[in-house]
């Protein structure tokens, strides 16, 4: 039996009562996001993007995600403290992330991206990405916690934990992200290659950095980097932007 866990493992005391603690807040902040959303959306057309109800959405997903955290362990062991391997490789390992997410995001990303002429918000794009990378990174960090209770090491924990991220986020994104969430900001032809050479590689390279380092805190601040890099590529708008009477189109079949 593997007993190199990363998170929740049977021998080390978890700051349980903290993440539970969390999950409660989580858990009602959620409750009244669904309650706002229901009251909002009433008597609104549905098939127009209106980018209050994109805030409300996209929070009852963040509570959500610090759920799904709290109950795999991820939560609990991140809130306990953990002892990374830090140094000058580490070092040198977290400029290489970071540079690379820079390109990707900032730039590459940015070729294939439109904003549609839309006002950029910097308090409102950095929010939105922070709350963003805080709760993917801890989902993406509770998919690596369930694939280690199959106790086959943290590279195929890695393994297992990039085709479930896979097989989640193209349909998240492909049938509700970018619809009901993200504003329009798909350019078609570049759809393929943001996926070859930006999201593939920006997970492999963090799951990479994260069973060598044994360091889910950078992790998350890699996931919160590049996707405030998104928000403010594709000028992500404040929840009081008015840009209703722009449709949902979309991209993937155009």
């Amino acid at each position: 039996m593997n007993n190199d866990y990363l998170f929740g493992h049977p021998g080390i005391l978890v700051a349980r009562s903290s993440a539970d603690v969390a999950a409660l807040i989580a858990l009602t902040l959620m409750v009244c996001l669904a309650i706002t959303l229901i009251k909002r959306r009433a008597g609104r057309d549905l098939s127009i993007y209106y980018p209050d109800l994109a805030w409300l959405r996209a929070g009852i997903y963040f509570c959500g995600c610090w759920l799904l955290s709290a109950a795999t362990g991820v939560l609990p062991t991140l809130m306990q403290g953990i002892s990374p391997t830090l140094g000058l490789m580490w070092g040198c390992a977290l400029i290489a992330m970071l540079s690379f997410e820079y390109i990707a995001y900032y730039r590459v990303w940015a070729v294939g991206t439109k904003t549609l002429d839309r006002k950029k918000y910097p308090l409102a794009i950095l929010a939105f990405g922070l709350l963003w990378g805080l709760a993917e990174g801890q989902l993406f960090l509770s998919f690596f916690a369930l694939a280690e209770k199959l106790n086959l090491g943290p590279l195929w924990a890695a393994v297992i934990c990039y085709f479930a991220i896979g097989a989640y986020y193209g349909p998240w994104h492909r049938f509700y992200w970018d619809f009901h969430v993200a504003p329009e900001h798909n350019i078609a032809e570049w759809n393929v290659k943001k996926v070859v050479f930006v999201h593939t590689p920006n997970i492999i390279f963090s799951l990479a950095f994260l069973v060598y380092f044994k360091d889910p805190l950078s992790f998350i601040a890699l996931q919160c980097f590049c996707l405030i890099g998104a928000c403010y590529t594709m000028h992500f708008p404040s929840p009081r932007d008015k840009i209703s009477q722009r449709p949902i189109v979309d991209t993937y079949l155009s």
